[in-house]
């Protein structure tokens, strides 16, 4: 890259968009034209009072004794008035109580007729029992990926729910996507999204623009349609679809499983390929949409609508406020992100040093919180005040979660030295992508984080390792509560002792390999234990098994469940005498972090207290992971930070962890001063170059030339009134 024709053309870029800046403020005729216009189409209508109808309203066959919280009946009203709707809700608020709620309702109003509830596929057992407890006598059909595996259960499944009058469907998001729509709703979703592209087409023409920009409108088109098209090719089957299943209105749960729509884009880590479940979704909804003609159809609920990506954010409103997007003229996603998006340079560091790393974060927060709230409801923590038990105070006297720091052994500093010398040979070409490559060598970075032992064949290492410390605090925990009793929901005792809960993503249970589950479970046996206390999620493998171990978590034996973000994450209801979580390596993403959390922190815990523990090792590829959740918490905190005297408190607690979890905290300060010293020299030396140029110019060009280009034009001064930012 040229680094001084880059400082160049940035310096170019802020002079236009200063002296853009200059102009439309100048003229206050035209300051007032823009200043209505910006008004018109991005000023959000009023808020409206839900809180002043819900408390009227009558939920049919809601069990006698139960009643909604009064978040949870604004919720139920916004379901009854918007035809799409977010439930952006705290992990704990009790979304599917709103969902169960809001359905039945709308059905005996008789505005919908089927509704269907998609849930993890872990979750089907548990969100069936759930809407039967809460609605005594409701006729449910329930399906998980097993239910609809072959052809013949598929057909049998869409027969039974095109034929039966149920109150309820509930499906795993494995058994939804497997019912695929009609290659005839696949076309007109298709045609749908490119009736804006071919109305801009058509457009230009009729105002005789360019003909390079008509061509360049046509090969858009031509790409668009293309890439459209390859959305679903899936095979279809007689008789297998979601249209002939009758339903009308979707319900989702964990909605943020279905954010990663496919995106092109050229803003640094924002193009991506989606998934097949986003897209299947996608598709769903609109001809849901299509169907319903402004009627109730979709309601998606979440904790976490951001998970490492603007586009998250972009997915979201397509989902629950199209005609959000519609309004501003932001339904597609470049122009969206031109009005909502900003690149910014961080330093990050890498396996082979500290580097600038360009990121793209939300801009406009306030307006695009504006345009979220439209149509998605938004309850923080902070907002529902729920009865969770507190954090353990730590040392230092604050209710935070705990980083305990693991000393990097010799084995694992030898072993980083090795790691930079396979970089370097991957970067020098010295060995073949399919012998090793950055992926590879990552992988092992993050392991040996973990435990040497997975990646030295589970030879002996020195101590202290992670799990060492963590089956000391496990087995503490336990001798401390193991005769405090815990109680159902009719006040009867049911068991003795509490539960502890341990995250681990890098390993996996695996019989005659050396492996961190089986490792800790014999530390604690070690530690007095009782064989049998301690499970693994990865034992339950039928959705029926997992039913039975969550039980016993709740009410039985289990003293410590060892599991991933992926089997006790989202959705994982063990609370009531859960004492505490261990974490023994970051999670893969911040919003990861927040459900892993919210496992404890919940309503329904009968802890007063619960501890919260991440253990890192120190200098390792756990500081790059916690850097990474770092980034990740200026977007998650969007909608977290309304209010500037409560900020979101994982961007705080993750730079508290990269601090801890490094022997240089101020690295990457010196890092960052030195890429700007740097950057201010070639900037230097862009303008050095420029007025030479321009020197040797004809007298009459040079003047006018100079006039324009041989400084940097600076901002004006502010205005006195407040006044939005206007394009970009």
């Amino acid at each position: 890259m040229d680094d001084v024709a880059t400082e160049a053309a940035l310096d170019r870029a802020e002079a236009i968009q200063a002296e853009w800046e200059r102009w439309w403020r100048s003229d206050p005729e035209r300051r007032e034209r823009l200043l209505a216009r910006y008004a018109e189409v991005f000023g959000s209508p009023p808020a409206r009072d839900y809180a002043s109808v819900s408390g009227d309203l009558g939920f049919p066959g809601l069990r006698e004794g139960f009643s909604l919280a009064p978040h949870q009946r604004v919720a139920v009203a916004r379901m009854l008035h918007d035809p799409e709707l977010g439930l952006l809700h705290a992990v704990g608020a009790g979304k599917t109580a709103v969902m169960v709620c809001g359905a039945g309702r709308l059905r005996s109003e008789g505005r919908i007729r089927k509704p269907l509830l998609v849930v993890p596929n872990h979750m089907v057992e548990q969100a069936t029992k759930e809407w039967v407890d809460l609605v005594p006598g409701a006729r449910l059909l329930a399906a998980s990926a097993a239910g609809v595996r072959t052809p013949q259960l598929r057909r049998e499944f869409v027969a039974r729910a095109a034929e039966g009058d149920w109150d309820g469907i509930v499906m795993s998001q494995d058994a939804f996507e497997a019912i695929p729509l009609t290659r005839e709703a696949v076309a007109g979703y298709v045609a749908r999204q490119l009736a804006g592209p071919i109305a801009e087409a058509d457009r230009l023409r009729a105002d005789d623009a360019p003909d390079r920009v008509i061509a360049e409108a046509d090969r858009f088109l031509r790409r668009e349609r293309q890439w459209l098209e390859r959305l679903d090719v899936r095979p279809r089957e007689e008789g297998v679809s979601f249209e002939q299943m009758g339903v009308d209105y979707l319900l989702v749960d964990e909605l943020h499983h279905f954010l990663k729509q496919p995106v092109r884009s050229h803003l640094p880590g924002v193009a991506r390929q989606g998934s097949t479940r986003a897209v299947d979704l996608m598709m769903k909804v609109d001809h849901l949409r299509a169907e319903a003609a402004g009627g109730p159809c979709f309601v998606g609920t979440t904790a976490t609508p951001v998970i490492d990506n603007v586009a998250d954010m972009h997915a979201v409103l397509r989902l629950c406020g199209p005609h959000v997007l519609e309004r501003m003229g932001l339904s597609a996603f470049p122009a969206w992100t031109s009005v909502y998006a900003r690149v910014e340079t961080v330093m990050r560091r890498t396996l082979s040093g500290i580097e600038p790393r360009s990121v793209t974060r939300f801009a406009r927060e306030d307006l695009l919180v504006r345009s979220v709230a439209e149509c998605c409801d938004v309850k923080t923590a902070t907002d529902l005040a729920l009865p969770v038990p507190s954090l353990r105070v730590r040392e230092d006297g604050r209710r935070e979660p705990e980083v305990v720091v693991v000393p990097p052994s010799p084995e694992h500093q030898a072993y980083h030295a090795l790691l930079r010398e396979r970089i370097e040979a991957i970067r020098a070409g010295r060995v073949a992508p399919e012998v090793d490559n950055m992926l590879k060598v990552t992988a092992d970075a993050q392991a040996a984080a973990l435990d040497m032992r997975l990646v030295n064949g589970g030879a002996p290492v020195a101590g202290p390792t992670k799990i060492d410390i963590a089956a000391d605090m496990l087995a503490e925990t336990w001798r401390a509560t193991r005769d405090v009793p815990f109680y159902d929901r009719d006040g009867r005792e049911t068991v003795r002792g509490a539960l502890q809960l341990a995250f681990c993503d890098l390993s996996v249970p695996r019989p005659g390999q050396w492996n961190v589950y089986e490792a800790l479970r014999e530390a604690l046996y070690a530690r007095g234990l009782p064989p049998g206390s301690v499970r693994f999620a990865h034992e339950a493998t039928t959705t029926e098994a997992k039913a039975a171990l969550f039980e016993a978590c709740r009410t039985g034996p289990v003293a410590v469940l060892i599991g991933s973000t992926a089997t006790c994450g989202a959705g994982t209801n063990i609370q009531p005498r859960l004492a505490g979580t261990v974490h023994l390596d970051p999670a893969p993403h911040l919003v990861d972090r927040i459900q892993r959390d919210g496992r404890a922190e919940r309503r329904g815990n009968q802890n007063p207290e619960i501890y919260n523990r991440l253990i890192v090792t120190a200098d390792s590829a756990d500081t790059m992971r916690l850097e990474k959740l770092a980034e990740e918490a200026v977007l998650v905190g969007l909608l977290e930070s309304r209010d500037p005297a409560q900020p979101f408190p994982w961007i705080d607690r993750c730079a508290e962890a990269v601090a801890l979890a490094t022997t240089s905290p101020d690295a990457l300060a010196r890092a960052a001063d030195a890429h700007q010293a740097a950057r201010d020299q070639h900037r230097h030396t862009a303008r050095a170059q420029l007025s030479d140029a321009i020197q040797r110019l004809e007298p009459g060009q040079r003047d006018l030339v100079a006039t324009r280009f041989a400084e940097p034009v600076t901002s004006p001064s502010p205005h006195p009134t407040p006044a939005p930012e206007l394009g970009r």
